[in-house]
Order: structure tokens, then sequence, then C-alpha cells
């Protein structure tokens, strides 16, 4: 039996300032980086804690179809235990 939906998203910090010219761009993508995931946590996005962050690789989620809507999450399914994928 299926459970609710999550959406998820893997983020990756590696390459985040990887077009930076100066100090200012870096300010400036960091900066937007900060700002989206400010913006993902007050609408209730979670990080998942299976893994955290240590391989440089996040993954996000969220139960709420328009909170994934907004920041293109796709769906994922959540099986119960014991029970097998399609």
């Amino acid at each position: 039996m299926k459970s609710k939906k999550t959406y998820t998203l893997t983020r990756r910090n590696k390459w985040l300032t990887a077009e930076a010219k100066s100090l200012d761009d870096m300010i400036k993508y960091l900066s937007g980086a900060v700002a989206e995931l400010e913006a993902m946590k007050d609408a209730g996005v979670q990080l998942d804690d299976n893994g955290g962050v240590a391989d440089d690789y996040a993954t996000l989620f969220t139960h709420d179809p328009q909170v994934a809507a907004r920041f293109d999450m796709p769906e994922e399914e959540e099986w119960d235990e014991g029970e097998e994928e399609p």
C-alpha cells in the first residue's frame, strides 16, 4: 500500500561558484543559493537526514505538492516497509 507522496530535489554545492571571476561573483552566487535555501526552508522543505551532505549532495524533500511545484521538485513514491516497489 502506498503512503503519502514525497517530492525530492538533489542539490550539489560543489559547483556553486565555478563560474566566478571575482570575489564579488562568489558572493553573488553564494548569496543566491542562501536565498533559495531560505525560501525552501520557509516553505517547509526539509533536508533528508539519510546521509546528510557529507558527499556534497543534499536531498531535500517535501510532502506538499504546491511547495514541490514552486521549487520544481519531482514526485517520488514512498512505499510502506515490507512492500516491493513496482
